[in-house]
C-alpha cells in the first residue's frame, strides 16, 4: 500500500564492509527492492477510487485512497475496513484501538504502561530472570521517561486480519511530544552512565501477555531493541548514522516556523531576508532561490492577513495547521503576488463608511487597482507596528475597512504616532449622501442618529496624511468587476485612485544606521555635534539626522523607526552595548538600512580578574577623565562631575563588554543587520602610549572586579573615591594622550562620506558570519533531586514556602516544556550565556574547555512570586577537582535556578524576580546557611536542520 508523499528526509547507516552478516542483509534488501520495482514499476498509473465504488483493481494500476476524505465521514472505521477488504482481501492486517476490557490473557484498555514498566524493573532488580534483555531495555526507557517527567503518550492497539482473530496481537505505540525531551533523556543517560535505548519520536511495541514465550518478538520495530541472541554483539557494532532532511521539511520547520517571530515582529521584508539567508546557508541554487521567494512572499501575506476563523491563533505551536491550509491555498493559486515595484501605494488606506459589509467589493476592487494584496476587514486587528511597516517596506501596504460608528477610537489611537502613514477614503460620507444613507437606515433613536452625524464629522477631521472622498455609488456596484469599472470610469474615483497611488512614496534605496558600541566619554557627541547633510557631499537627496540618546523622549529605537519613515541616514549619538545590538538589528531590518559601527582604532584586549574586555584600561581611564572634566550639571544625560558615582557608571558600561574580546566583538557587529565594516577612528595620539600609572590601574581594576561580582552593586563610594583621586593625582598623564579632536572628526567624516557614497541600490541577503548557530545556551546543570532536597529543607524552615509549594504539588506531573500549564522545571540549570547575547565563537571560547567540569555552587535564597520561583545560587570563581579552571560569570545579573513556572510564563521571567522583590511583587527567603549544590557545565543545542550525525535521538 502506497503510504503517501510524507517523506521529510532520509537516514543512511554506514556499515563495515567486513561484516558478512550485514552485507548479506543488505544484499537481501536489494533483491527485495528489485522484486518490488518489478511488480510495481515507477511508471505504473495510480488510480484513486471513489469511496465505496468498485474501482479499477487491475494489476497494472496502483490503487490510492485519500484518507482525509474517509476521515471526513461519520463511519471512518467502517469505510477504511471496506477499502482494505475490497482491495486486499480478508487476510489484510488491520490495526484498531482497543475498546473495553477483554477476557483471559487479553489486554485491558486501562493498562498503565508506566506501572507495567515499574513492575518489570522491580522484578529484574530482585534477581528475576523472567524477562529478556529487550523487555528490560524497554522497561528502563519507560521508567526513565516517567522519572524525567517527559510528556509521552502510550496508545494501545490490536492487530488482526479481517477474516478473524486467530492471529491477533497487541501493540502499544509510544509518542514523544516535545523536541527538548530528547536532549533531556540523553543527558540523563550520560549522567547515570546507562547504556539505554535510544529515544525516538515514536515507535511501536508488541505486548505479550504473561504465560507466552517472552523470547518471541517482544520488541519495538527498531533494531536496537531486538531481543535476539545477537543483541550484545549488535550493541557493540559501530552505529554511524547520517540524517539528511529534505528541503521542503527544512523550509517548513526552519523558515516558516522559526521565522514567525521575525515576520510578526519586523515584517515581510525582514522575513524574506531571513529566509533567503537560510537558503543561502544551505547552498541552495540560484534557480531554487528564485522559486522559493514567491512561496515566502505568499506565506508572509497569509500570516499578516486575517486568518481562517476555524483555525487557532497563529503561533510556533499551531503553525502546522495554518501551514496545511496555506499549502492548499497556494497550490490553488490563491496568492497572486505582485512585485514590490508593481504595488502602487504605500501606507495604510482606510476605507470608511456606515457599514463595513457594503464596502467589501470596493476594498477588493481598490486592492486590484493598486496591486495591494493585504485587506484587513477589522481595524481592531491593525497594530502600530503594521502601520509602520506598511510605509517602510515595499509590498506591505494595507487596505482596511472601517465603520464610522465603531472604529473612530482605533483610528485616533493609530494616528497619534503614525498620522503621516494613514490615508482615509470616505465613501458616501458627505453631508448630502450621509443624510440619504441615514434615512434609509430608518434609525428611530434620535440620540444615536445625532451621534452618527457627529462621528462622521469627526472622521472628516481625523488626523491623517490625506482625506479623500468617493461617491456612495462606488460601494453600490453589483460585484467586484463592476466596481473596478466604476473606479476607472468615474472622474472623481479616478482622481482619488491617482492620489492614493502617489501617497507615502518613500526612498527605497537602502539607508544607513551609524552607531557607537562604546562607553561614556569616548567622544561620540563631539563627533556628532555638527553633522548634517551639508557635511557630506555624497548625500545627494538623502536626509541625514543625528539623534542623541538622552534627548529622545519615549523608547529610543521606536522613535528612530518613526524618524526613518522620512529620513534615510541616521547617526545614533548613544552608547550601544552588546545587549542592545538586537535593537539595532531590528531597526535595520524594519527600515531597510545597512549598519555601521564606529570603533576606536588600535583596540587591545584586556584581562581583569578572570574576564576579558575589548577595550584597554587606558581607554577607560581617558573616558572617565573626560566625564570628570565636564562642567557640573552641564550634561543632558546627567553624567558629569556633579553626578554621584559617575566613575562607577562609566566602569559599568565598560563591564557590559565582559568576556567579549575584540575579535568576538567584531564578529558580532558583522551580524547586526546587514553590516559594513566598522568605521575606525583614532582615539589615542600617534605617539607611543605611556604606561598607565599604577594608582589609576589598581583603582580601575578594583571597580571592574566589584562590578563583575555584582553589576548593580550599591556599596561603591570607596571605589568611586579611589578612582576620582587616582585620576586627579595623575592629570599630567592625560595631557596630550588622546588624538586631536579635529583629526578624529576629519577621519570620521571622510570615512562616513565614502560609506554613504558607496551604499548599494539593493541589500543582498547573506549568511550569518561565524559558526553555525547550533549552541543555544551554556549552562551549569544541577541534579533535580538535589534541588528538590533544597526546597524540602526550606519548606521545613519556612511555613510560607511550605504553603506556596504545597499548593502547587499537583503541578509536578505536568510537562515542563508545555507553557500552557503550571509546571515544575526538572531540567534545573543556571544559564551562563544564551545565543541571543553572545556569538557562537564566544560561547565556544568561554565554555568549551569547561564542558563536564564540576562546580561546587551554593544555594543561598529562594525568590518566588505568583508566576515563577527560583533558587538563588552562589557560583565560585573556579571549578572543583584538581584542575581548577576559572569560571566565567553568568551573563544574567541574577544567578539562579528556575524551579517553577506558572501558566503562559517562560522560565526567563525569573530574571525579573530581584526587581520584583524590591517592588514587593515577589518574596525572598534567605537561607539560614548556604546549601551545597554541585553542578556540571554543558551546552544545550538548538534543533539544527543539517548536521545530525550519530544522533538519532533528534528524529
Amino acid at each position: 500500500i502506497f503510504q503517501g508523499n510524507i517523506l521529510e528526509g532520509i537516514v543512511i547507516r554506514y556499515v563495515s564492509n567486513n561484516d558478512e552478516r550485514t552485507i548479506k542483509e543488505m544484499e537481501q534488501l536489494r533483491i527485495t527492492s528489485d522484486d518490488l520495482l518489478a511488480i510495481v514499476p515507477p511508471s505504473t498509473k495510480i488510480v484513486v477510487p471513489l469511496v465505496g465504488s468498485s474501482a479499477d483493481n487491475s494489476k497494472d494500476a496502483v490503487v490510492q485512497t485519500e484518507l482525509r476524505a474517509l476521515a471526513a465521514m461519520d463511519d471512518f472505521e467502517q469505510q477504511l475496513r471496506s477499502v482494505l477488504q475490497q482491495f486486499h482481501g480478508a487476510n489484510q492486517r488491520q490495526i484498531s484501538p482497543i475498546v473495553g476490557a477483554t477476557d483471559g490473557d487479553k489486554i485491558d484498555d486501562e493498562i498503565n504502561m508506566t506501572r507495567v514498566a515499574n513492575e518489570i524493573m522491580r522484578s529484574y532488580r530482585t534477581g528475576s530472570t523472567k524477562f529478556d534483555q529487550g523487555t528490560i531495555r524497554l522497561a528502563q526507557l519507560i521508567e526513565a521517561l516517567d522519572s524525567l517527567n517527559i510528556h509521552a503518550t502510550f496508545k494501545l492497539l490490536t492487530e488482526s486480519t479481517l477474516a478473524g482473530s486467530d492471529s491477533e496481537r497487541y501493540l502499544c505505540i509510544l509518542h514523544v511530544h516535545h523536541d527538548a525531551s530528547f536532549q533531556k533523556y540523553n543527558k540523563y543517560l550520560t549522567r547515570e552512565g546507562i547504556q539505554g535505548m535510544k529515544l525516538f519520536r515514536g515507535f511501536c511495541i508488541e505486548l505479550i501477555a504473561d504465560g507466552d514465550d517472552f523470547d518471541q518478538n517482544f520488541s519495538p520495530n527498531d533494531a536496537e531493541s531486538n531481543s535476539s541472541p545477537c543483541m550484545e554483539q549488535s550493541n557493540q557494532e559501530e552505529k554511524l548514522m547520517l540524517k539528511m532532511k529534505f528541503l521542503p521539511y527544512m523550509v517548513r520547520t526552519f523558515i516558516c516556523r522559526n521565522g514567525l517571530s521575525t515576520l510578526q515582529g519586523s515584517g515581510g521584508v525582514a522575513f524574506e531576508k531571513y529566509a533567503m539567508g537560510q537558503l543561502t546557508r544551505w547552498e541552495v541554487s540560484d534557480a531554487s532561490l528564485t522559486k522559493w521567494l514567491s512561496f515566502f512572499k505568499s506565506w508572509s501575506l497569509y500570516c499578516t492577513s486575517p486568518l481562517p476563523e476555524h483555525l487557532p491563533r497563529l503561533t510556533s505551536n499551531t503553525y502546522l495547521q495554518h501551514y496545511k491550509e496555506f499549502e492548499n491555498m497556494y497550490a490553488n493559486g490563491h496568492f497572486s503576488i505582485p512585485s514590490a515595484e508593481e504595488c502602487l501605494c504605500r501606507g495604510l488606506v482606510v476605507i470608511v463608511g456606515l457599514s463595513r459589509d457594503v464596502l467589501e467589493s470596493l476594498a477588493v476592487a481598490v486592492s486590484r487597482e493598486l496591486n495591494c494584496q493585504r485587506i484587513v476587514r477589522n481595524m481592531a486587528e491593525i497594530s502600530e507596528r503594521d502601520v509602520l511597516l506598511s510605509v517602510h517596506q515595499k509590498g506591505n501596504s494595507m487596505i482596511c475597512l472601517a465603520s464610522i460608528e465603531d472604529d473612530l477610537g482605533k483610528m485616533r489611537k493609530l494616528s497619534k504616532s503614525y498620522s503621516d502613514a494613514i490615508n482615509v477614503v470616505h465613501v458616501g460620507n458627505c453631508d448630502e449622501e450621509l443624510e440619504e444613507s441615514l434615512a434609509h437606515l430608518d434609525i428611530s433613536d434620535n440620540k444615536r442618529l445625532k451621534k452618527l452625524k457627529g462621528m462622521a464629522k469627526a472622521w472628516r477631521k481625523a488626523k491623517c496624511n490625506n482625506v479623500l472622498q468617493l461617491p456612495k455609488a462606488a460601494s453600490m456596484q453589483p460585484d467586484v468587476d463592476a466596481t473596478v469599472g466604476f473606479l476607472r470610469s468615474d472622474d472623481t474615483a479616478k482622481a482619488v485612485m491617482q492620489t492614493i497611488a502617489t501617497l507615502n512614496q518613500t526612498d527605497d534605496r537602502p539607508g544607513l544606521i551609524v552607531y557607537f558600541p562604546s562607553i561614556p566619554g569616548s567622544g561620540k557627541s563631539a563627533l556628532c555635534g555638527n553633522i548634517d547633510k551639508a557635511t557630506f557631499t555624497s548625500c545627494d537627496d538623502r536626509t541625514v539626522i543625528v539623534r542623541e540618546g538622552d534627548a529622545v523622549k519615549g523608547k529610543f529605537y521606536n522613535e528612530i523607526e518613526k524618524d526613518m519613515l522620512t529620513n534615510r541616514i541616521a547617526v545614533l549619538d548613544k552608547n550601544v552595548p552588546p545587549i542592545s545590538f538586537s535593537s539595532v538589528h531590528s531597526l535595520c531590518s524594519v527600515s531597510n538600512c545597512i549598519s555601521a559601527a564606529v570603533l576606536p582604532s588600535g583596540m587591545q584586549d584586556t584581562v581583569v580578574g578572570n574576564d576579558v574586555y575589548p577595550f584597554s584600561l587606558e581607554f577607560l581611564a581617558v573616558c572617565m577623565n573626560r566625564v570628570l572634566r565636564r562642567k557640573q550639571n552641564s550634561h543632558i544625560g546627567k553624567l558629569d562631575s556633579a553626578t554621584p558615582n559617575c566613575c562607577m557608571i562609566v566602569a559599568k558600561f565598560y563591564c557590559f563588554y565582559r568576556n567579549i574580546s575584540g575579535s568576538v566583538l567584531r564578529e558580532r557587529l558583522l551580524n547586526v543587520g546587514t553590516s559594513n565594516e566598522p568605521i575606525e577612528i583614532p582615539f589615542f595620539s600617534p605617539n607611543e602610549l605611556p604606561a598607565l600609572p599604577e594608582e589609576v590601574k589598581l583603582a580601575l581594576e578594583r571597580a571592574i572586579n566589584m562590578l563583575a561580582q555584582d553589576i548593580n552593586c550599591t556599596d561603591v563610594n570607596d571605589a568611586e573615591s579611589a578612582m576620582r583621586l587616582a585620576i586627579q593625582n595623575n592629570q599630567t598623564y592625560f595631557d596630550d594622550l588622546a588624538a586631536p579632536l579635529e583629526l578624529t572628526k576629519q577621519v570620521f567624516n571622510s570615512k562616513l562620506s565614502h560609506m554613504i557614497s558607496s551604499l548599494p541600490d539593493v541589500i543582498e541577503s547573506r549568511s550569518p558570519v561565524g559558526l553555525s548557530q547550533t549552541i543555544k545556551i551554556a549552562s551549569l546543570d544541577f541534579d533535580y533531586d538535589k534541588c528538590c532536597s533544597v526546597l524540602d529543607s526550606v519548606k521545613n524552615s519556612f511555613e510560607q514556602v511550605k504553603q506556596y509549594f504545597d499548593e502547587r504539588e499537583d503541578h509536578k506531573s505536568n510537562d515542563e516544556n508545555d507553557t500552557t500549564q503550571n509546571r515544575f522545571i526538572r531540567s534545573v540549570h543556571c544559564t551562563f550565556a544564551h545565543n541571543s547575547q553572545v556569538t557562537q565563537s564566544e560561547m565556544m571560547a568561554s565554555f568549551n574547555h569547561l564542558l563536564g567540569c564540576n562546580v561546587d555552587a551554593k544555594a543561598t535564597a529562594l525568590l518566588y512570586s505568583d508566576k515563577v520561583a527560583a533558587i538563588e545560587v552562589e557560583i565560585p570563581g573556579v571549578t572543583s577537582g584538581s584542575a581548577r579552571h576559572p569560571v566565567p560569570r553568568p551573563r544574567n545579573e541574577f544567578q539562579h535556578v528556575t524551579v517553577w513556572c506558572g501558566q503562559d510564563v517562560e522560565a526567563k521571567e525569573s530574571n525579573e524576580l530581584p526587581a520584583q522583590v524590591k517592588s514587593n511583587i515577589a518574596q525572598k527567603v534567605l537561607f539560614k546557611e548556604p546549601i551545597p549544590l554541585c553542578g556540571s557545565f554543558s551546552f544545550w543545542h538548538e534543533q539544527e536542520p543539517d548536521a545530525l550525525i550519530n544522533d538519532t535521538s533528534k528524529q
